[in-house]
């Protein structure tokens, strides 16, 4: 099954999913983040779904290939990760666009659906994220 871009198949909801499984990791009494992270993936298949250029972090340049954004809520006193959400990032159709607004577009698409408040780092913007 093809999984949409946003991560849902159907009306199944992978962050509350992920969420609910980390509730008796996550306690009330550490602070936490919300992180985003995005990771290339090399392919050189030429109808894959996403492929356009992305940066690669580990040559330093554009490369073509897929590019995927995780995101994450961060324990910070114990320097941990949990995954929430991957979302695959496809090729910007807007010329007055830049690849981090489609980044800040996932943080905003898919933190609402964490309860609490959280701070939301993205290097070099600090976002405080109220969900209504």
């Amino acid at each position: 099954m093809k999984t949409p871009p946003g991560g849902s198949v159907g009306s199944f909801d992978f962050i509350e999913f992920n969420r609910l499984s980390l509730a008796d990791v996550v306690t009330g009494g550490s602070p936490f983040a919300v992180a985003i992270d995005a990771s290339f993936i090399p392919t050189s298949g030429q109808c894959t779904y996403g492929l356009d250029y992305f940066y690669n972090g580990l040559q330093g340049r554009a490369e073509k290939g897929l590019e995927i954004s995780t995101l994450a809520l961060v324990d910070i006193d114990d320097n941990t990760a949990y995954p929430l959400l991957q979302s695959p990032n496809t090729a910007i159709d807007s010329p007055k666009e830049t690849r981090v607004d489609e980044y800040l577009k996932h943080l905003q698409q898919d933190s609402f659906s964490l309860s609490g408040r959280h701070l939301v780092m993205y290097w070099p913007m600090v976002i405080t994220v109220k969900p209504s």
